[in-house]
């Protein structure tokens, strides 16, 4: 059933739908590991992760971010990642902005 308003796919059924939400952080691993903030210290969240430079990057309670072992993106990759209730991310060699996604429906 169609529910005004919002995005329906052929069926009529609502799409589900996320959106970025307006605040970001950039996290600046040129010197050394770097870490973000907790997105949310109770769910798991969806991140647009978008690496301004070649990084490597870790998830977790405490992650430092090592050359050669941890993930890495190159300069203007853009990855959607779940980041763990009560994580953060780490990056090394540049800098990785980070924005959190929200639901639309």
């Amino acid at each position: 059933m169609a529910i005004p308003g919002l995005i329906n796919d052929k069926q009529s059924d609502p799409v589900q739908m996320m959106v970025l939400s307006t605040t970001s952080q950039t996290v600046d691993g040129s010197l050394a590991s770097a870490q973000s903030t907790v997105f949310d210290a109770s769910a798991q969240t969806i991140v647009r992760f978008e690496a301004l430079d070649d990084v490597w990057i870790k998830m977790g309670t405490n992650p430092t971010a090592v050359a050669n072992t941890s993930i890495h993106m190159t300069a203007g990759q853009m990855e959607y990642l779940p980041v763990l209730a009560n994580h953060k991310v780490a990056a090394l060699g540049g800098k990785l902005n980070l924005t959190a996604c929200v639901d639309l429906v």
